[in-house]
């Protein structure tokens, strides 16, 4: 799924208008789409209205909920996004047209929009079929490990995994280090049957389900290869840098756990042809890196649309005049 445009009114934090996410040459949604503008002027609360108003359509956890989006001191207010469908999303949902413009009225009781089943049904869907479209939203505080992190055990079900892809929680991708102490966990286990089996194992034998986390982990940060799961501590990723200094996860720089943690995502949950929503992704890293970070993200995946506040000079100047949407501070809300 991709977005062409969104109309907000009376929304909680950002400007009254129309916002549009296509390339100046017709009805193409960019790839690369930079939400700017000075403090308050409503960058996350842009990228938060996208979120809800895709979960209007259809929810991966509870209902959206408008009242939480209605400006202060307004009774009502109206979300209107225009959507595109990959031809694959279409045939899955059985839908014949490809764009569709739904309308969302706000108010101080819950509400939602009327669109046609099948398509609430495809928004709806979370799935972590690389080959299908989904959303996540990468929220400005989010982070790979948790001061309080979760107790061992096994990675959470995907219903609550779905619940919290356009959720703001900072800890959402906490389990995706212990997703690959269970794969690690799963190809030692192999390796123990084949050599009970045949007495000796090959490398071919021996399986690597590590290996796109490890081309991810690559590709986003070249001078840093993940090296393996500690299988005795769940928590316990090990990297080498380019000179073969070993590392744990701690033991990285706050941009490089960034790093990591786009790498990871975008392969578990199999991140293409979907909306990525990113509040900062200059987040921790480098002024010099940030333009070849961002490049880096957009590699990750297959024909996604990156939808990212920011206020990183850097990639502003190395953006187009078309990828850019610049908000306007905006006057004080009324009060109650």
């Amino acid at each position: 799924m991709k977005l062409q445009s969104i109309t907000l009114e009376n929304v909680r934090g950002v400007h009254d208008g129309a916002y549009s996410f296509l390339t100046r040459l017709g009805d193409t949604p960019l790839a690369v789409a930079l939400v700017t503008g000075g403090q308050g002027a409503g960058k996350t609360s842009l990228l938060e209205a996208i979120a809800a108003a895709k979960e209007s359509i259809g929810s991966y956890g509870g209902p959206a909920d408008g009242r939480k989006l209605l400006r202060r001191g307004a009774t009502q207010g109206r979300i209107e996004s225009t959507w595109l469908l990959s031809e694959a999303e279409m045939a899955s949902a059985g839908l014949d047209a490809a764009s569709y413009t739904v309308t969302w009225e706000i108010g101080e009781a819950p509400s939602r929009p009327d669109v046609p089943p099948r398509l609430r049904r495809l928004f709806a869907t979370y799935t972590r079929d690389p080959q299908l479209g989904k959303a996540e939203y990468f929220p400005a505080g989010r982070r790979l490990t948790s001061p309080t992190p979760r107790p061992p055990g096994p990675p959470v079900m995907l219903e609550t995994e779905a619940r919290l892809r356009l959720a703001r929680d900072p800890d959402k991708y906490q389990d995706l280090v212990v997703v690959l102490h269970d794969l690690a966990l799963r190809d030692a286990a192999h390796l123990a049957e084949v050599v009970s089996v045949r007495g000796v194992a090959l490398r071919k034998n021996s399986g690597d389900a590590l290996a796109p986390f490890r081309q991810a982990v690559a590709a986003t940060l070249p001078d840093l290869r993940l090296a393996g799961v500690d299988i005795t501590e769940p928590r316990s990723l090990h990297f080498l840098r380019r000179d073969n200094t070993p590392l744990t996860l701690h033991e990285l720089s706050e941009g490089e756990q960034q790093g990591v943690l786009f790498a990871l995502a975008f392969r578990h949950f199999g991140l293409n042809h979907s909306l990525v929503l990113i509040d900062e992704p200059e987040l921790h890293v480098h002024a010099a890196d940030r333009v070849r970070f961002l490049h880096a993200l957009v590699g990750l995946g297959i024909d996604n649309q990156f939808i990212a506040a920011t206020g990183s000079m850097e990639l502003l100047a190395a953006a187009s005049r078309g990828q850019v949407l610049e908000l306007q501070n905006r006057a004080p809300e009324r009060t109650s």
